[in-house]
């Protein structure tokens, strides 16, 4: 667990092209590492800040949006030695960055007491208005709890 959570260094580089929902993805390095998305004519790049995983078996990757981060729909998956769609996002009509890092409060019964863990907490961005973001977004999706993205950390 010591290795689980890193600065994005040199991955990898490489494509993917998401059938289920006709998106491609590139991974490349310039000034850092970046993941390309095209979709129906549109397309978006976002620098990655973070790779989750030892690389071990995998490594999924997460993206500053604003002052907030987000999941990335892909992972590479080292034994294959490519690139592939995250856990939930393989069926998902329109991956994007969805899935807000949120610090959320747990009770720890193996301890007995009350700790924190990181938590991605999805977002349907046919929800959001136009003047809307998705950590506003994140933020409403639990009224009443403590449940808020992560910052982001220079």
């Amino acid at each position: 667990m010591s290795h689980s959570l890193r600065a994005a260094g040199r991955e990898p580089e490489g494509s993917l092209q998401h059938s289920f929902s006709s998106t491609k993805f590139s991974i490349f390095s310039k000034d850092g590492l970046w993941q390309r998305m095209e979709r129906e004519g549109v397309a978006s790049e976002y620098r990655v800040d973070y790779v989750i995983g030892s690389g071990k078996h995998a490594s999924g990757y997460l993206v500053r949006i604003g002052d907030y981060l987000f999941q990335s729909p892909l992972c590479y998956y080292t034994r294959l030695g490519r690139y592939d769609m995250a856990p939930g996002y393989e069926e998902n009509r329109a991956p994007d960055f969805i899935r807000a890092v949120t610090m959320e409060p747990y009770y720890a019964t193996r301890e007995g007491r009350d700790t924190s863990r990181v938590h991605l907490t999805n977002i349907d961005p046919r929800a959001l208005t136009s003047n809307q973001s998705p950590v506003t977004a994140a933020m409403a999706t639990r009224p009443g709890t403590s449940r808020r993205p992560c910052r982001a950390v220079s």
